[in-house]
């Protein structure tokens, strides 16, 4: 499919949940827009959402990447990641909740715009 998207000019995200998702990356190794790492409950496998980030970063051969986690592992994996001094990203898809556990409506709530 990528192939597909990327002959017609439109450009690719791969989006690595697992380790061995990024080593089917690397194997192929077709050209992408961006590389996004996602720690996702029940998908990534590992105990929490740092430790799936690691997982897939260790597969990597590059820090240029973004990073993100969602549902419950999204704040934490965001606070790491962005320590660390990877991109990351967020919003409404990605979590329901701001930083300390309050309820949200919009991205703005998410960054404390209200």
């Amino acid at each position: 499919m990528a192939e597909l998207l990327i002959a017609r000019d439109i450009g690719v995200e791969a989006g690595l949940f697992t380790p061995a998702a990024a080593d089917k990356y690397l194997a192929w190794g077709g050209p992408v827009v961006r590389v996004v790492v996602e720690a996702i409950p029940w998908v990534s496998p590992e105990a929490d959402g740092v430790a799936a980030a690691q997982a897939v970063l260790a597969e990597l051969p590059t820090r240029d990447v973004l990073v993100h986690g969602e549902g419950e592992w999204a704040w934490p994996v965001l606070r790491w990641a962005s320590a660390q001094g990877y991109d990351v990203r967020g919003g409404l898809e990605d979590m329901l909740t701001g930083h300390e556990g309050q309820p949200v409506q919009s991205n703005a709530d998410l960054l404390g715009y209200r």
